[in-house]
């Protein structure tokens, strides 16, 4: 079983920051997802993204998440590209809102079965939660409360 799906502890390094990764990982955290979505500014996306692949022989791969951008976001398919590469140990889905979606994203950025960490940010989500948390691609459910709440 991934390591990951049993961590009790995860902490969000923003990805524009790579000097803040080795820490992260250093900081008793049983996993650290590198944020590609929300912490980075739209203008900083490609350098982060960059910036997480030279960095990425250095790092405990067992325990980095990465959190790519959404569906319909011009950095999404440049950041399962990137998942593929480097085979995180999952990959943070913002606004899951479908399952054929999660197998999709699983399939292209090749993180296998159960590699797929769903957050659930709206109402159509959540309206769906059973049959995302059914998915053979999901292995935890994770809840953007602040965006649900908006």
């Amino acid at each position: 079983m991934n390591t990951v799906l049993a961590a009790r502890s995860l902490l969000f390094v923003p990805g524009h920051q790579p000097e803040r990764y080795a820490k992260a990982l250093a900081s008793g955290a049983d996993a650290v997802i590198v944020d590609l979505e929300d912490a980075v500014p739209a203008t900083d996306k490609a350098a982060a993204a960059q910036a997480l692949r030279d960095a990425w022989s250095t790092l405990d791969a067992s325990r980095v998440l990465i959190r790519i951008n959404p569906r319909g976001t011009r950095w999404h398919d440049a950041d399962i590209a990137l998942c593929a590469a480097l085979h995180p140990a999952a990959v943070v889905v913002p606004k899951a809102e479908h399952p054929d979606d999660l197998l999709e994203i699983a399939l292209h950025a090749r993180c296998g079965e159960r590699g797929v960490l769903a957050l659930i940010e709206s109402a159509r989500g959540f309206a769906n939660v059973r049959a995302i948390a059914a998915c053979p691609a999901v292995g935890r459910l994770l809840l953007g409360h602040i965006d649900l709440q908006a």
